[in-house]
């Protein structure tokens, strides 16, 4: 299992594994206002945080420290973490190009040597009135160690002082 310390960390990875799947498909953090305003003239892929679920005593669990300038304690717990993606297509592509295109994702997400993904499911594919696209949602889990570092100062000077009575 993977330690991070940001849930940034998955989701620019998943954008930039996913960058080569074509030339052809724009792939973005989160939704481009292209896919709101007007009709969508190439493919987009976003890529998103949809869940992650951790312990409800997260960082509770002491992971180990680390020495640079001073002693980091690192806490951790385990989540599980969803990504969303969300593939619209222009009106020239069909169901087959966008069932192609899920296919190159779960190759390029299950065969990583990075982050080990357990699921991917792609849910129905529709036809989106609004951007005149074909939409197809994605979702992408794994598991990964959230970590969190907290800097504890070493003591480098102790005065005793101690008064004796009689």
């Amino acid at each position: 299992m993977v330690a991070i310390d940001s849930l940034s960390e998955i989701k620019d990875f998943v954008a930039n594994a996913l960058d080569d799947i074509s030339p052809d498909i724009n792939v973005v953090n989160g939704f481009p206002a292209s896919l709101y305003f007007g009709k969508l003239t190439s493919p987009v892929l976003s890529v998103m945080i949809n869940n992650v679920t951790a312990d409800k005593n997260a960082f509770s669990d002491f992971y180990g420290n680390i020495y640079e300038q001073g002693t980091n304690e690192v806490y951790a717990t385990k989540a599980s973490i969803v990504l969303g993606l969300y593939l619209s297509l222009p009106e020239s592509y069909t169901e087959a190009d966008s069932n192609d295109i899920f296919i190159s994702v779960c190759n390029k997400l299950l065969f990583n040597d990075e982050y080990p993904f357990e699921q991917i499911s792609c849910d129905e594919i529709y036809f989106d009135d609004k951007t005149q696209s074909l939409v197809c949602s994605i979702k992408a889990t794994t598991s990964a160690i959230l970590t969190k570092s907290v800097l504890v100062t070493a003591i480098t000077d102790l005065e005793v002082s101690a008064q004796i009575t009689h």
